[in-house]
């Protein structure tokens, strides 16, 4: 009897431990009518789907237990609920119509949903304010597939920058709130003219490859798309500090009413960064600011948005010779003490939202971007023709040659509009969006001192230009749900540019110059649901490129580059599981006269960018995310790829031969700065609620510098290892205490991140210059954050 007894009990013990049951459900709205797209997600786990046509979801083969599950779609309250799993479970849950329109409705438009044939990622705030302790934006995405970071300091603070698949920032379309931020002449985005705006973010979405339609320049290799901080019902206040090795601190202040008479939120920050940089003098002096006002309505939200950065910072963009890498880590060319770079860049945004009914939104914001600055550098041995001085005379002796400081001056104004208007029913998303955008910016060069002479005005102008851009474009975008499990898209978008250049360079060239550009950018792609747990999707896109200010203005006329396109074709693979979710993708990029640096000079001697035929980059992302329970989590992503020049031609100054410079075919060649590896990995011990210790790795595969393949002008394989603890506290008296301490390059690897090249000949013999980028030792930072 006693052994029976026995028996029964351990059948039932092991029955509950494997028995696995189904959740199911379906999500209606107050009226029990169908809410198609709603997200469901089990909380803590990576199980999560969409509701059907029908408004169903099902969840299979779960463990007993207890299950928090979330639900949310725009112009709902989202719901949490739990759910005690001992056997099959059927729910209905009810929708409660949102009181007033939540922010998400702004960047819906530009940004890539679940069933988007599309590789993205996006992070939500918690995860970009674990490594915010002051360094800038690329940092805190480093861990995402196919990105690699460099900072001119060395310590991730001042001019920083960041690739995607080895494709240059000036390739990577950058919005906020559907906003383009681009700057509209180089296609650059100065991150260090936004310093601490991580801590105004949302949430942000990186989509690799030409991704979905957007505003502002052409995405040829990858998007970045920022939501503003959201709507904070309740009042608060966070205080965040942290300080480190280089004298590297933040210090900031956020804000927030709260909801006010149901109706209006005002939420501030301001913040300040100072790092004295790992590079010599390569210090940043950075300030910044951000103000939201929204009024919130049951179907309408108008937003005003301020935000202002201004930086100073020690230049060290040069670099240091190869040669001084193993002697002097930290040199920097540059001695002069005002040897900088001044700029303040303030963003005006005005952002309306209307819920027209369940199926219908509309979007407009209008945006105003003032940009204003200089960088001051002493030059000695120059030419006094050269600046359009005349040379001066001392005692009969002619001085031609002087020391002189400088100021180039970009005084730049930039404005425009963005619209979108949305339809979604059932099986149906349609979007109809586009932008019209113009720029106005002045370019100009002041002579505020030179030895020798006295000026009879403060400063003397020897270059004056202007840029004049507009930017147009339109887009539709279609998501059809075509059988229960497949859904086709198609992405339309025509883009205008109009650009007119006029005045001279620094260098006296005559650079007036028009150009007009019209592109079509189409989109088409499939997404299939497999099952439950995995998906699998298709896409070709489609994207074109003009030339920025400097390929157009550098180059000889008759010599001006084109636009370069591109064809993108991308396949890709998800799993997702309870514990672990599986995504592989699948890329090939063809490009069509890419711009490359050929090593082709001016008639002045200044290297110039060249499209070349044809290139490619072909690879495979994959990523893997394993929850081993409460205490273990562990995230890795590694890039393999291919990327090529066709048929490759070198050119080499020399000016002891015709034309002023050697040509060499070099025939198939790896294109610049794009490693044919890319590893993360993210690691989190959690032994207990409060504590958490988390390990980062990076490894970047050799990058070579120029187009030639040539080992000598690379940049080494290096692996970085990050250690990082975290502490939580709650209490009465507050809402939040988080300490972390941070010890970056725990290992101290020595490592480059970026490096310039320019070989020529001289008596017949190559020489090169160089610059190289070497990143900080081992470092510290601690930062403690607490909210109220």
């Amino acid at each position: 009897m006693k052994r029976s007894i026995f028996t029964i009990f351990m059948t039932l013990i092991v029955a509950n431990i494997f028995a696995q049951f189904n959740l199911t459900g379906k999500v209606v709205d107050n009226l029990g009518n169908p809410v198609v797209g709603a997200n469901i997600a089990i909380e803590n786990t990576f199980a999560g789907m969409a509701t059907d046509a029908s408004g169903k979801f099902q969840f299979r083969n779960l463990k007993s237990g207890d299950y928090q599950i979330k639900v949310s779609f725009i112009g709902f309250e989202m719901i949490q609920q739990t759910v005690k799993l001992a056997a099959d479970v059927s729910l209905e849950i009810n929708l409660k119509p949102s009181e007033i329109l939540t922010d998400e409705v702004m960047v819906t438009a530009t940004r890539a949903g679940e069933k988007t044939p599309m590789a993205y990622t996006t992070i939500e705030k918690e995860d970009l304010q674990q490594h915010n302790s002051g360094q800038d934006i690329p940092y805190l995405l480093s861990q995402i597939p196919s990105l690699i970071t460099t900072s001119d300091a060395g310590a991730g603070v001042g001019y920083t920058g960041l690739r995607i698949r080895g494709t240059d920032p000036s390739r990577i379309n950058v919005t906020i709130n559907g906003i383009p931020f681009n700057d509209a002449e180089s296609h650059l985005v100065y991150w260090v003219d936004m310093p601490d705006f991580a801590s105004s973010v949302e949430n942000v979405q990186v989509q690799r490859g030409v991704g979905t339609s957007t505003n502002g320049a052409g995405a040829f290799g990858a998007t970045i798309n920022f939501q503003t901080m959201g709507i904070n019902k309740k009042p608060y206040v966070d205080l965040n500090n942290s300080y480190g090795s280089f004298n590297t601190s933040k210090n900031s202040i956020t804000a927030g009413s709260g909801l006010l008479d149901d109706i209006f939120t005002l939420d501030v920050r301001l913040s300040k960064v100072h790092s004295d940089g790992y590079i010599d003098r390569a210090f940043s002096n950075l300030n910044s600011f951000f103000v939201s006002g929204g009024f919130y309505f049951k179907n309408q939200l108008l937003k005003i948005n301020v935000f202002s950065g201004h930086e100073i910072t020690y230049q060290a963009w040069d670099g240091m010779p190869k040669a001084s890498l193993d002697t002097n880590r930290t040199y920097n060319p540059y001695t002069y003490n005002n040897q900088i770079d001044n700029y303040t860049q303030t963003n005006y945004q005005l952002i309306y939202s209307n819920q027209i009914n369940r199926a219908l939104t509309f979007n407009l914001a209008l945006h105003y971007t003032k940009g204003y600055g200089y960088y001051e550098q002493l030059a000695t041995g120059q030419n006094l023709s050269d600046y359009k001085l005349n040379n001066v005379i001392i005692g009969g002796d002619t001085i031609r040659q002087t020391d002189l400081i400088s100021q180039k001056w970009l005084n730049n104004d930039f404005y425009g509009t963005t619209f979108s208007l949305q339809y979604h029913q059932k099986n149906i998303d349609l979007t109809f969006g586009g932008a019209a955008n113009q720029y106005n910016g002045l370019h100009y060069g002041n002579v505020v001192w030179a030895q020798y002479i006295n000026f009879a005005q403060k400063d003397f102008e020897w270059y004056n230009g202007t840029g004049k851009k507009s930017d147009y474009n339109a887009f539709a975008k279609l998501n059809l749900q075509v059988l229960k499990n497949l859904n086709l898209y198609a992405d339309m978008q025509y883009r205008g540019i109009n650009f007119d250049i006029t005045g001279t360079d620094e260098n006296n060239r005559d650079i007036a110059q028009t150009h007009q550009y019209s592109f079509f950018n189409p989109k088409l792609g499939a997404f299939l649901d497999i099952n439950r747990q995995q998906n699998l999707f298709f896409s070709w896109a489609v994207a074109h490129r003009e030339p920025t200010r400097d390929n157009l203005t550098d180059a000889d006329i008759g010599k001006r580059p084109t636009y370069e396109s591109l064809n993108d074709f991308e396949l890709g693979y998800n799993l997702k599981t309870m514990a672990a979710s599986v995504n592989i993708n699948i890329f090939y990029m063809d490009y069509n006269n890419q711009l490359v640096e050929t090593g082709a000079i001016n008639d002045v001697g200044n290297a110039v960018m060249a499209n070349v035929p044809a290139s490619y980059r072909a690879g495979i992302e994959m990523s893997l995310n394993i929850h081993f329970n409460d205490m273990f989590f562990w995230s890795e992503n590694i890039t393999f790829s291919r990327n090529k020049i066709k048929n490759f031609t070198e050119f080499v100054p020399d000016t002891s031969v015709s034309g002023g410079q050697r040509s060499f075919y070099r025939g198939q060649t790896d294109i610049s700065f794009s490693p044919t590896v890319i590893l993360n990995s993210h690691f989190v011990f959690k032994p207990f609620h409060a504590f958490e210790i988390f390990w980062d790795a990076k490894h970047v595969n050799r990058e070579y510098v120029d187009n030639t393949s040539s080992v000598d002008r690379s940049i080494d394989p290096y692996l970085v290892n990050n250690l990082g603890f975290s502490l939580n506290l709650k209490s009465k008296y507050f809402k939040e205490s988080q300490f972390q301490f941070l010890i970056n390059n725990v290992l101290n690897e020595k490592y480059v991140t970026n490096a310039w090249v320019y070989s020529y000949f001289d008596g017949g013999v190559r020489q090169t210059q160089d610059g190289y980028f070497p990143q900080a030792m081992r470092n510290f930072m601690v930062s403690w954050v607490l909210k109220f």
